[in-house]
C-alpha cells in the first residue's frame, strides 16, 4: 500500500524495450497496431491489438510447407495472381501453416495451404467474398459466384 500516491505522477513510466519483430512477420500482420485513428469506435484498437499480439506470441516463421506439391503451388499461384490475390505467403503460427495475400487488396485474408492448392477457384471465391463483405468490390467477379 502506498501512504503517498501523488509521488507515483512525479515519476517517469518506464518505456517498454521495443522487441526486434521475426523475419516476416510485420509482412504478413504489419506493424503493431496504433490506438490512435480508430474514430469512435473504442473496442475496435484493443481488439486489432490483442489479434497481432496472440499472432505474433505462436507466430514461428515463413516458408513453405513440405507436403505441397511445388507444380501445383506453381499453377495455384499462377490462378491466384491472375484473379489479383497476388502470391502466397505460407507462416506457421497457432493454427499450424496457413496462406496469406499481403499484396492483395485484403491482406489479412488467409487460407490452408493443402485446400488452396486441392481448389483455387474456391480459395479466389472465399476471398472474393470476403472483400465484398467488406464493402470491396473486385474488378472482375469470379463466375462461380453468382449475385442475385
Amino acid at each position: 500500500f502506498n501512504w503517498e500516491p501523488w509521488r507515483i505522477l512525479d515519476e517517469a513510466l518506464p518505456t517498454p524495450e521495443a522487441q526486434p519483430l521475426p523475419e516476416g512477420f510485420e509482412q504478413l500482420f504489419g506493424p503493431r497496431p496504433a490506438i490512435e485513428g480508430f474514430g469512435l469506435n473504442h473496442w475496435k484498437p484493443q481488439v486489432a491489438l490483442i489479434d497481432w499480439e496472440q499472432s505474433l506470441k505462436y507466430f514461428k516463421g515463413v516458408g513453405t510447407p513440405e507436403e505441397l506439391d511445388p507444380v501445383r503451388l506453381r499453377q495455384a499461384t499462377e490462378n491466384f495472381i491472375e484473379w489479383g490475390l497476388g502470391e502466397p505467403v505460407f507462416y506457421d503460427g497457432c493454427h499450424g501453416w496457413r496462406a496469406r495475400f499481403p499484396d492483395s487488396q485484403k491482406p489479412n485474408f488467409e487460407a490452408r495451404p493443402i485446400p488452396m492448392l486441392m481448389a483455387p477457384h474456391v480459395t479466389t471465391v472465399a476471398f472474393q467474398i470476403s472483400m465484398m463483405r467488406n464493402g470491396i468490390i473486385p474488378m472482375t467477379i469470379h463466375p462461380f459466384i453468382h449475385l442475385a
